[in-house]
């Protein structure tokens, strides 16, 4: 049989679940992966956390179990501090553990399989600030700059959409919108101008975007909807580069999953405005037909779909 193993995605989150000014957990994220990387899609699996206060002993402040499902992309989630307790560890709550006292490490056991130990970092020590009697939002605060690290994975639904790109570290990436930004509209606001808006690989949308709407101004044309738009709270969006256009398209069964799962909707087949132009004109810009991949340069006047992506 093979052994199991978790890829941490964002092993701890920032986000804390508040009981009046004390929080009670700490989100957890992790894929479910066997032996050969496969990821275990849809299956149920046991979940067991210790909390450990000393590495050279195994002392065991907390413990507790969970029964989890994974999705179709072997992704799960819970709340360190609500799962049923084993009863084991020398405290009697979740929200009685000395975080203060030292260094604190989260042990994980999948389906009785020891995963490893990593070392907690900042986020109890904003649970012990809740033991001092701070308030929720003087938590929060503390939280929030959290240089806990995080990694990201493509499909996960964070940061205002849905990921499709991750850098090397898992901590940098992109995300598009849940859903198009048009059904069809022009690349330009009426002119043909040459933007110099060349740039084709990731993050290249933004410098692209910015000299686009820089040169044709306010108007109903693709770059401006994008930097307009405002979903999920965030106002960085902007229109892909042809590069991050063929990430999305790679990727679009994930992101429409995702996306359909959070209120919003996949892509057509049709095609998706790029924000780069040709390089040898400046009346054509770049193209993806979502239904066979195929990249090709349309005159700008050309109503194509549209869909927004931000960097995080």
């Amino acid at each position: 049989m093979k052994k199991q193993f978790l890829i941490f995605t964002s092993v701890l989150f920032c986000a804390i679940t508040f009981a009046q000014s004390v929080p009670q957990g700490i989100n957890y994220q992790a894929v479910a992966r066997d032996a050969s990387g496969d990821v275990l899609m849809n299956q149920t699996l046991t979940i067991q956390l210790s909390v450990i206060s000393d590495t050279t002993t195994s002392a065991i402040s907390w413990q507790e179990t969970h029964t989890v499902a994974t999705n179709d992309f072997g992704l799960f989630t819970l709340v360190i501090g609500q799962g049923t307790t084993t009863t084991v560890g020398n405290s009697l709550t979740f929200d009685s553990i000395s975080w203060g006292a030292s260094n604190h490490y989260i042990q994980v056991e999948m389906n009785g399989v020891d995963m490893g130990i990593t070392q907690f970092m900042s986020v109890p020590y904003a649970l012990q600030a809740g033991n001092l009697g701070a308030d929720s939002t003087m938590v929060a605060n503390i939280i929030a700059a959290s240089a806990l690290s995080q990694t990201s994975v493509v499909g996960q639904y964070k940061y205002g959409g849905v990921v499709f790109w991750v850098d090397g570290t898992g901590q940098h990436g992109l995300v598009c919108s849940i859903e198009d930004q048009s059904s069809g509209i022009q690349w330009y606001n009426g002119a043909n101008l040459d933007v110099k808006a060349m740039r084709e690989g990731a993050f290249g949308g933004a410098s692209n975007t910015e000299r686009i709407t820089g040169a044709q101004g306010s108007g109903a044309y693709a770059a401006f909807i994008c930097a307009q738009y405002t979903g999920g709270g965030y106002g960085d969006w902007y229109l892909p580069a042809k590069e991050e256009l063929n990430q999305m398209r790679l990727n679009k069964t994930i992101i429409n999953t995702t996306a359909i799962a959070n209120g919003g909707s996949s892509f057509t087949p049709a095609g998706y405005w790029s924000s780069t132009e040709n390089d040898v004109d400046n009346v054509n810009a770049w193209v993806q037909f979502f239904y066979t991949g195929l990249q090709w340069i349309s005159s700008k006047s050309v109503s194509n779909d549209v869909r927004a992506v931000r960097a995080f």
